[in-house]
Formats: structure tokens, C-alpha cells, sequence
């Protein structure tokens, strides 16, 4: 397997700062960074066993570092370039495939946590849907001895001579197992973003539900097809509207007891097989079940301004939230999903407006989300 050594690595964050209904020679700019540095470790343990000296291993508690910064591209340093630089440093490892893995996971952590930080300070979704993401090309590494893990080597390999009772020298090496290491870490973001804003949003415990949040409207940035944007945005406004059915504010129009009397009087009208009439009476109880006495425009409006998203700022115009605006969501919902006919094409909203609304909605829902933890967190210390 080799040596362990210490690898750094340098790699360029890139984002599209472009506008997305600009052309090459002439389109605008949404370029945006932070003011101050910022430095955060990350432990990680190493447990080696040393092939060579069977029954001693190098046991660590390591912190990686990691460095990301911008450039300016002037020289007064006001106007930074359209990518971040980030140089992760102290990572144990026998080569770069095996030092990549380390740090692959808190990489994606570091772009999913850019890309939402610069659309919480976007103002015009509609233009601009950046995604921070890593430049292959752009990966260079560099290494150096792992200095303790050669120490121990070292030791390990210093021969000791001794003489026996029966007076035969002898020659053996002496072993020090469970040796302990520690290699400090940090991390520079330079730029115009807050501080404590990215390391809030980089350090905190989500659960699954709240992975998938962030992962849909992740994807929903780096795709380069509108219909797949407004696919991923709107599995977000399916989640929230089973997740937080209760804010809906809707009351059901039969109870279980109207609901049995009806299937029992359709029942013995049925003329079908035993199976199909199974069929049909499970689907008539279940649209029966999710009858309310208001529809599904009104309830997603409901959840969403009890979640304190009463109107939306897109491109200086205001978007109230309500039972209308939902509608057209869920209309172009249905048309692209199942291919509705219903609509007309031309009365339907069109879909870069719609990606940009749901950009907006959805960055707020997860914003609630991030909210709630963070109450949840001081209630609980």
C-alpha cells in the first residue's frame, strides 16, 4: 500500500454567473463573495496497522484544513472573480485517489452550502440560478512526508543489541504501539457572504427529510433544463404539502361514517368481478378520504403563509401568495406531470417564470426548516 504522506490540494469552486436569458458578448453578472475570513477544523481518525511490523498500528486524531478564498479582479479588491479557490491541506493518506475520498463528502457539504447561500442573497432567480460546484480540471495536488508516521518508522527500525545467558548477541528491534498524532487544520472563505451565516448553515445537524430539501433544489440549480428545475423544485412543494398538511387549515367534507354508507349503497350497484370491484371501491375511499372543503390551490397558499411566505420580491415586482398564484404553479404542474389538456398552452405560465417563483418559494421552505432546527437546537442545550 506504501507510505502514508500528507497531501494539500488546490481546486477552483466555479459558479455561472451569468444571465440566463443573456448571449456570450453581452450578458450580466451576479458575482458575490464575503469580507472576512473564516476557519473551521474538521477531525477526522486515522488507524493504520504497519504491514511491516505486524501487531503495531499508528492510531490518530487528525483535523483537516481547508482554505477557501476568491480573487478580485481589480486592484482595489472590490469586485471579486466568479469563483471560489479552495486549498484543503493535512490529509493523511497513501495516495490522491485514497486523500479525495476524505474530502469528497465535505466538498459537496461546501458547494451545496455556497449554492444556498448565494440564492438567499439573489435577488432576481429569474436571471441568475448559480451552483457552486468543483473543477476537475483545475485539481492539483501536492505531497510530503507524513512526518510522524515516519518518526515512527524510524523508531521502529533502530536495531537493539543485546547478549544473552548463553553469551549470543543478538540484534532486534524494539516496537511502541498506539502512538498518537495530531495535525492542526482551518479553512479561509474571502469574499462578501456572512461569516457566521456560512459556517451556521455548514454546521448544522439535518435529518434526511432536510438532505432531501437541500439535494432537490441542489440539483434543480446545476440542471440546465427548465422542465427538470421545475420537476426537482416541485417535489419540494409535494413534500411540505403531506409534511405540514396540518397548516393547511382544511376540514374534511365526509367523515368515515358518510364515506362506508356511500361505498356500501355504490356496492351493490357494482356489476363488475369481484377483483375490479375491489379495485374501484379502494380508489372511490381514498379520493372520498382527501375530499376537503377547500382544493389543493388554497391549501398549499395556507401552508405556505403560515410558514410566514406571504409574497415573493422577483425582478422588483410583488407576488402575493395565495389561491391564484398557486393555481398557475399547479396547473403547469399537471400539464408537464400528466400532460393536462385541460389548459390552453398560452394561458399557462411559462415555465423559466415558474422555475424562478419556486427558486424563491423553495429557498424560503428551507429557510423555515433551517429556522426550526436551530430553535430546536437552543431548546434542547
Amino acid at each position: 500500500m506504501g507510505r502514508l504522506r500528507c497531501f494539500s490540494v488546490d481546486i477552483i469552486l466555479r459558479y455561472n454567473s451569468r444571465d440566463l436569458n443573456g448571449n456570450e458578448e453581452d450578458s450580466s453578472e451576479f458575482i458575490m463573495g464575503v469580507k472576512e475570513n473564516i476557519f473551521w477544523k474538521k477531525t477526522y481518525t486515522i488507524n493504520e496497522s504497519l504491514e511491516d511490523y505486524p501487531g503495531n498500528s499508528i492510531i490518530a486524531q487528525e483535523e483537516m484544513q481547508f482554505c477557501l478564498s476568491c480573487g478580485w479582479q481589480n486592484e482595489e479588491r472590490t469586485l471579486p472573480e466568479n469563483y471560489f479557490s479552495l486549498r484543503v491541506e493535512n490529509i493523511v493518506a497513501h495516495e490522491e485517489k485514497e486523500a479525495w475520498g476524505k474530502i469528497e463528502n465535505s466538498l459537496l457539504d461546501i458547494c451545496r452550502t455556497l449554492s444556498l447561500q448565494l440564492n438567499i442573497h439573489n435577488c432576481n432567480k429569474q436571471s441568475f440560478q448559480p451552483r457552486v460546484q468543483w473543477e476537475n480540471d483545475s485539481i492539483n495536488w501536492s505531497a510530503k512526508p507524513y512526518e510522524p508516521y515516519e518518526n515512527l518508522l524510524d523508531k521502529l527500525s533502530e536495531p537493539v543489541e543485546y547478549v544473552d545467558q548463553n553469551g549470543m548477541k543478538h540484534i532486534c528491534i524494539q516496537v511502541q504501539s498506539k502512538i498518537g498524532m495530531k495535525v492542526s487544520t482551518s479553512c479561509i472563505l474571502y469574499g462578501y457572504l456572512k461569516k457566521n451565516e456560512f459556517l451556521s448553515l455548514l454546521n448544522l445537524e439535518i435529518d434526511e427529510k432536510m438532505k432531501f430539501l437541500i439535494e432537490e433544489y441542489f440539483i434543480a440549480l446545476g440542471s440546465e433544463n427548465m422542465t427538470s428545475k421545475f420537476f426537482h423544485l416541485f417535489a419540494i412543494i409535494e413534500f411540505i404539502e403531506k409534511e405540514y398538511a396540518g397548516l393547511a387549515g382544511a376540514n374534511k367534507l365526509l367523515s368515515a361514517e358518510n364515506v362506508n354508507e356511500m361505498l356500501q349503497e355504490i356496492k351493490g350497484k357494482l356489476d363488475s368481478e369481484a377483483d375490479k370491484s375491489k379495485q374501484i371501491l379502494s380508489t372511490l375511499k381514498g379520493n372520498l378520504n382527501r375530499m376537503t372543503d377547500i382544493g389543493r390551490a388554497q391549501k398549499l397558499a395556507n401552508i405556505l403563509n403560515r410558514m410566514k411566505i406571504c409574497n415573493l420580491q422577483e425582478c422588483g415586482n410583488e407576488l402575493a401568495i395565495n389561491k391564484g398564484s398557486m393555481q398557475k404553479l399547479i396547473d403547469l404542474r399537471n400539464h408537464y406531470f400528466h400532460g393536462d389538456s385541460g389548459k390552453e398552452n398560452e394561458k399557462l405560465l411559462k415555465i423559466d417564470i415558474a422555475v424562478a417563483e419556486l427558486m424563491e418559494i423553495c429557498l424560503r421552505v428551507i429557510q423555515y426548516k433551517i429556522s426550526d432546527i436551530q430553535m430546536q437546537n437552543e431548546i434542547n442545550e
